[in-house]
């Protein structure tokens, strides 16, 4: 199992984001892209923690962090203790006390993420998640904004609808998303995915 455990960069210096990043990641599980096993909730000042149940629920739950850019993320990968408790704040397990780790490991690094398990294959993931992440916090806004209008059209809509819904050219679509290295990201996306679920003793397609 997948936990996250996130807190708030510089928080003595900005207002509390928690609520706001709670309520983005509970959007998009509502739109179908996570699956949480325990939702995210508060657990102390100004960081929070949540249980996912696949590593590619586990993938776009650290897109969405990194684009925020406000935090330091740990992922830890491992067991928890059944039965699962109603809450994250009362679940026991080794994923949880390696999301603990990773999340003061990250604290370190920028981009600020860091993943944690028991095994080979996640020291494996961590690192290529160090590059996934260099990724994403190197992107413009104008950048995710074209990546999330061409994620969220039906797979037969054209670029060009794309970007008359953007109100730019089909040209500026395509500007923004070679500086986004948005092909980059879809040729790894698969092999991501698959290093975070090794992690965790499994082999997603």
């Amino acid at each position: 199992m997948f936990a996250l455990t996130v807190d708030q960069r510089k928080s003595r210096e900005s207002s509390d984001a928690v609520d706001a990043a709670i309520q983005r990641l509970c959007a998009a599980e509502v739109a179908g892209v996570l699956n949480f096993v325990l939702p995210p909730e508060r657990t102390s000042g100004d960081e929070f923690q949540f249980l996912l149940a696949d590593a590619e629920s586990t993938y776009s739950a650290l897109r969405i962090l990194v684009r925020d850019g406000r935090w330091h993320i740990g992922v830890g990968v491992g067991s928890v203790e059944l039965p699962l408790p109603s809450s994250v704040r009362e679940s026991r397990g080794s994923a949880l006390i390696h999301a603990r780790r990773a999340v003061e490991m990250a604290k370190s690094l920028d981009p600020s993420i860091f993943l944690v398990g028991d095994s080979e294959a996640a020291i494996e993931a961590n690192g290529i998640l160090q590059l996934a992440g260099v990724l994403w916090s190197a992107r413009s806004d104008l950048g995710w904004e074209a990546i999330a209008a061409l994620e969220r059209q039906d797979e037969a809509a054209s670029r060009a609808e794309v970007a008359e819904k953007l109100g730019i050219s089909k040209q500026a679509l395509s500007q923004r998303l070679q500086a986004a290295r948005w092909q980059v990201e879809q040729a790894a996306k698969c092999s991501i995915i698959r290093s975070i679920a090794r992690a965790d003793g499994r082999a997603e397609d």
